[in-house]
């Protein structure tokens, strides 16, 4: 040990035995300060996607994939259109038909959870048009859970360009007049002066997309002549005529079975009663189908 170093400890411990106190603790070694952090730059978003798109494999996958995503789409928008099956598709298979049915097979009608209101114009009809119609409505609403709201009198007569030119009415038109006030009333072939008794029709609301249409508004005409027909729901009468058409208008089409209120022929065999084919088919179209969202498209034109 060296003279100065031997020195130092002696005078430390001469200074610990007199003192108590003892030598200073050596400080603690300094450590270096941590490197600096290097920080790698960030590609930039567009750099990395053009990188991807370059490649031919990457634009045909992500294309396919835009293609299938818009076809899920539109097939779930259908579905929520028509908020979900047709509820009502194992109601007895009766002779039946539809004036119209959906890309999925349903077929078209109106929203059963809205009210179908409908105004009438009784000029030329006969006196107990207004009765006999008003029963028919219920019998109809009673056959399909639909819900009827009588606004009054109008004076229109329903034609098909007017549903296209100034948008749908907000109601239903039921109308009597003559084979002069619309071609509608148009002449059956092969029959000198006979014209029908009647026309009536839906017209839609159509998903420019889905093609899925919903019943807004319609109209049924009535020919005066039918004035000649026996009030009441007899066979033959006007009551039958009336419940003919209005399944029309709420999406009812035509049936060869004579023993159905649809079949085109006013027989003198059956009278103003819904057969089972009717009521079949009325089910399918009524409340027991479930609700609708209408969409928002363009009014189709009525079918006359």
């Amino acid at each position: 040990m060296a003279g100065g170093e031997g020195d130092k400890l002696s005078a430390e411990i001469e200074e610990w035995l007199r003192t108590g106190r003892g030598p200073r603790p050596a400080p603690e070694p300094e450590l270096p300060p941590p490197p600096p952090r290097v920080r790698r730059p960030r590609r930039r978003v567009r750099a990395r996607v053009a990188h991807w798109w370059s490649r031919p494999r990457v634009r045909i996958a992500l294309i396919l994939l835009v293609l299938v995503a818009g076809w899920w789409y539109a097939q779930n928008r259908t579905a929520r259109a028509t908020d979900g099956a047709d509820h009502a598709s194992t109601a007895p298979v009766g002779d039946y038909s539809f004036l119209a049915v959906n890309s999925s097979g349903t077929p078209r009608r109106w929203n059963p959870c809205s009210t179908i209101h409908y105004r009438t114009n009784l000029a030329a009809a006969p006196p107990y048009a207004a009765d006999n119609l008003q029963d028919a409505i219920q019998r109809l609403s009673d056959a399909t859970g639909l819900r009827f709201a009588d606004d009054g009198s109008t004076t229109v007569w329903p034609t098909g360009s007017l549903f296209t030119s100034q948008g749908h009415p907000k109601e239903v038109v039921i109308a009597w007049g003559t084979p002069e006030q619309s071609a509608a009333l148009r002449a059956l072939p092969g029959e000198v002066g006979v014209t029908e008794l009647g026309r009536a029709g839906p017209g839609a609301l159509v998903d420019p997309i889905t093609g899925h249409g919903v019943y807004v508004t319609g109209a049924v005409l009535i020919d005066a002549a039918a004035a000649n027909l026996s009030p009441g729901f007899g066979p033959g009468g006007l009551g039958a005529v009336l419940m003919h058409e209005l399944g029309h208008l709420v999406g009812l089409g035509h049936t060869q079975d004579p023993t159905q209120i649809m079949n085109p022929q006013l027989l003198q065999t059956k009278d103003g009663t819904y057969g089972a084919g009717d009521l079949a088919g009325l089910a399918r179209l009524g409340a027991a189908s479930g609700c609708l969202k209408v969409p928002k498209g363009k009014t189709t034109t009525l079918p006359f």
